[in-house]
């Protein structure tokens, strides 16, 4: 993508700046979570940005209310838009281009919220056929098949902690007992903090 931009801009005979966010999603922003794509912004509005490159338009933004302001602000300002290998420019101030523009971004929109759909519905199903959603599993617990099975050697300290504290023992005499017995964290820590334990319990 990078290579494409920097062609083109030397095809033009003009200077180019490269703004990279990486991995950043274009698809939950609201500008808060996009501080490159705001400086690219604001140098739009100073007049300093009159041509832009981008891979493709979903690049910009997949979020509607967004890209709405996005697309105001390349148009208000005259700014041409570059995408994919093509080198000719979409000029949204003409009303040909915007209706391309604003039909393209619909149909990303469109698919953006089916993927999110899907990958919803493959969270519950798993779930549903008693898969484990993500993540570490809880202490106590590994992961086998994708499913949560009990750690032998991690329960017995999960069944200490939990029979200690219905008879009233406090969380810090737990602790204390924890440390005695050498029981090690899942970080492999000797000492266990007050929330370790209580997220244990939890």
């Amino acid at each position: 993508q990078k290579h494409l931009g920097v062609t083109l801009s030397e095809s033009l005979g003009i200077s180019h700046h490269i703004w990279d966010e990486g991995a950043q999603s274009s698809s939950k922003d609201d500008l808060s979570n996009r501080p490159i794509l705001v400086d690219l912004l604001s140098k739009v509005d100073e007049g300093k940005v009159k041509k832009l490159y981008v891979f493709n338009t979903d690049r910009l933004s997949r979020n509607q209310k967004t890209w709405g302001m996005i697309r105001y602000k390349l148009s208000s300002n005259k700014v041409l838009l570059y995408s994919g290998s093509d080198s000719n420019p979409i000029d949204l101030s003409n009303p040909i281009d915007d209706l391309l523009i604003g039909v393209l971004s619909e149909i990303s929109h469109y698919d953006n919220k089916l993927r999110t759909e899907r990958f919803r519905l493959g969270k519950f199903r798993r779930i549903k056929d008693g898969g484990w959603l993500g993540g570490p599993p809880p202490y106590g617990y590994k992961i086998e098949n994708k499913r949560l099975v009990i750690n032998p050697n991690e329960s017995k300290w999960v069944k200490m902690v939990n029979e200690m504290y219905s008879e009233g023992i406090s969380v810090n005499d737990i602790r204390t007992e924890l440390l005695k017995n050498g029981v090690m964290t899942r970080r492999n820590n000797g000492v266990w903090s007050h929330g370790s334990i209580e997220q244990l319990l939890r």
